[in-house]
């Protein structure tokens, strides 16, 4: 696995827990975590649970297929706005 998407809007379970153990698995990929941009606590909250990258829906409709060719870079981005 090279990559982990979780969707912040999980209803059936703990979406900012799932990063949180996505990202402390030994080897784990980078997590990127999405939902709904009105969500900025939940934004913050997936980003310190280990977030590589939390972007809203619209971001990851325009970034998914540059992700899933590229990759994530090295460097931890930018917090969200």
């Amino acid at each position: 696995v090279t990559l982990a998407i979780v969707d912040g809007n999980l209803r059936g379970g703990d979406p900012i827990d799932a990063v949180r153990r996505l990202s402390a698995q030994p080897g784990a990929p980078p997590v990127i975590a999405f939902m709904h941009d009105a969500h900025e606590e939940h934004m913050l909250e997936a980003e310190r649970a280990g977030a590589a990258r939390v972007l809203s829906r619209g971001q990851l409709t325009r970034e998914l297929p540059a992700l899933l060719r590229d990759g994530l870079p090295v460097a931890k981005a930018p917090p969200c706005p």
